[in-house]
């Protein structure tokens, strides 16, 4: 029976997360040499090599990629652990992760959320924002426990459960002068000569424009 350390699955997954054996090093507080004879050992007593070196850095082989998946439930496992005696320590019986976009963060989320740390003050809230394919990430590798943000996520993540809180409106914005401002009626051919202030790629209202 070929044991292997579970640590040293912890580091495989740095060095791959990170694309490094240095960069991996400096995170884990090893030197690299011990990271090195640490992979060396670890595929010495699996048989096959997990990882090669390419342009992009260190990447998995494909039997490498099969026991990253094995490694990332390690690292989460990790993560709710120290994340239950942290909450522990600080008087909480639980945590609730929620992330959600930038613009919902300011108008949508306040009072909700105030609203819920009032009726369960035992529960630690975790808040963190980001785009919608940030969202997708971190649900789908489990760093967050549920999101809020636009329709579009689900398709990102099948067979997960949603649920429509609420419609929003997008309007266009322009100056009193603007040849569009005087236009009773704008269809989607006046968009194609107007010079538009968009939001970054890959947020829900950008994906939302695009669509128009």
């Amino acid at each position: 029976m070929r044991i292997i350390d579970p640590r040293h699955l912890l580091q495989f997954h740095e060095i791959i997360r990170t694309g490094s054996f240095t960069r991996a090093a400096t995170t884990l507080g090893l030197t690299q040499p011990a990271l090195t004879r640490n992979m060396k050992l670890m595929e010495g007593r699996l048989g096959f090599e997990l990882m090669i070196r390419s342009r992009q850095g260190i990447v998995p082989t494909s039997l490498g990629e099969r026991i990253l998946q094995e490694a990332n439930a390690i690292v989460l496992a990790e993560r709710r652990i120290n994340a239950l005696t942290d909450n522990l320590r600080r008087g909480y019986d639980a945590e609730l992760r929620v992330a959600c976009t930038p613009t919902l963060s300011l108008h949508a989320m306040p009072e909700p959320i105030a609203s819920f740390a009032r009726e369960n003050p035992g529960v630690r809230l975790d808040i963190r924002q980001g785009h919608s394919g940030l969202l997708v990430e971190w649900l789908r590798d489990n760093i967050v426990d549920l999101v809020i943000g636009p329709p579009s996520i689900c398709a990102g993540l099948p067979g997960s459960d949603w649920e429509p809180l609420f419609d929003s409106q997008m309007v266009i914005v322009a100056a009193r002068n603007h040849p569009l401002a005087g236009k009773g009626i704008i269809t989607t051919e006046d968009f194609d000569h107007a010079r538009w202030a968009l939001h970054q790629p890959g947020t829900g209202i950008r994906e939302a424009a695009d669509q128009l």
